[in-house]
């Protein structure tokens, strides 16, 4: 079935009651949930303006999904909808809930209401069976790194930073387009030179927490209860700058945790003579390789990717990238006594 049949199907109330839609970050995952939702709601195939949706009574977006998020979802579906007709929830990132969150979440999805649709989105590996079995499941796929790159050379991308950024995205073009439209190539320097002081510097400590809090790369969604924090009454100036650095250290730290597993991993793939996304690093990618058993290399990607998962609701985002590299401080004191 290709997206338009979807479609087609959404419009005329012909689906299961719950789609997960799972690709990695820059996939459209997010883009497709929408116009899936619109679909049904609305009735139309077509384009629909994101105020147009989020005017619709019956439509719940919702991300950074909390239990509270999850009571309220329930609550919303036990409630009768608004418009007596169709309705739809959608739910960004289900990858980033706790398992507690999920589970909880798998008593809405099994006993849905009539004429309600729900709409998940995420990576799957992060996703419990439980809640992947009671979805179907639409799979967003990758394209080719040189038709990618090929497309943002014709956009006046610098061939170099097109290929780069094609090669770094694993063939997703929105996520590719990202880092070519934002600061992304000299925030990534800066992580790599964080990473590399961890590993091969002089030092006892390495802090990222003044870098995070630089121009912010990608624009994110907040989760709730930090906006709540940036009260409407707040005029202090002082008070404002720092919301403000909190806000930016939350949109960068998944960023930040990102690069760092992309070249850990790619010391992985080096020993084993796979291909490298971070091509630009090479040296120092084999450098890693040369220095670190692989049972070291596979433990700091287990931790970066534990502290991915915890940045979501329980970690102050400065104190996530510090701890992440505090830990390969760790592994390398412990790989050289």
């Amino acid at each position: 079935m290709n997206e338009l049949t979807l479609l087609e199907s959404m419009k005329r109330g012909r689906i299961p009651h719950a789609i997960l839609i799972v690709g990695p970050e820059g996939s459209g995952r997010h883009e497709l949930a929408r116009r899936m939702c619109g679909a049904y709601c609305l009735e139309t195939t077509s384009p629909i303006p994101d105020e147009r949706l989020d005017r619709f009574p019956d439509y719940r977006e919702y991300a950074f999904i909390s239990m509270a998020d999850v009571r309220a979802i329930e609550e919303d579906t036990a409630s009768g909808a608004f418009s007596n007709g169709r309705r739809a929830f959608m739910l960004r990132d289900v990858h980033k809930m706790t398992v507690v969150a999920q589970n909880a979440l798998l008593k809405t999805l099994e006993e849905p209401p009539d004429n309600t649709l729900f709409v998940l989105t995420g990576n799957e590996d992060g996703i419990e069976m439980t809640i992947r079995s009671r979805c179907a499941i639409w799979r967003m796929g990758a394209g080719s790194e040189q038709e990618i790159a090929g497309k943002l050379i014709r956009e006046h991308v610098i061939p170099k930073d097109a290929e780069l950024a094609a090669s770094l995205s694993d063939g997703i073009e929105g996520l590719a387009r990202k880092m070519c439209d934002s600061p992304y190539f000299e925030f990534r320097e800066g992580v790599i030179s964080l990473v590399e002081s961890a590993l091969f510097g002089n030092v006892s400590f390495v802090s990222g927490t003044k870098f995070l809090q630089k121009t912010e790369v990608f624009v994110i969604d907040l989760p709730k209860r930090m906006a709540d924090d940036i009260s409407e009454n707040e005029v202090d100036a002082e008070i404002d700058e720092e919301l403000e650095k909190k806000r930016i250290s939350k949109s960068n730290a998944p960023i930040a945790l990102s690069v760092m597993a992309s070249l850990i991993r790619d010391a992985m793939v080096a020993d084993e003579g796979g291909r490298l996304m971070n091509t630009d690093h090479e040296e120092l990618v084999r450098r890693i390789c040369g220095n670190f058993t692989k049972a070291d290399i596979l433990d700091m990607i287990r931790k970066i990717l534990e502290i991915q998962k915890d940045t979501v609701f329980n970690m102050n985002p400065n104190l996530a990238v510090d701890s992440a590299l505090t830990y390969m401080l760790m592994v390398r004191e412990r790989n050289h006594k």
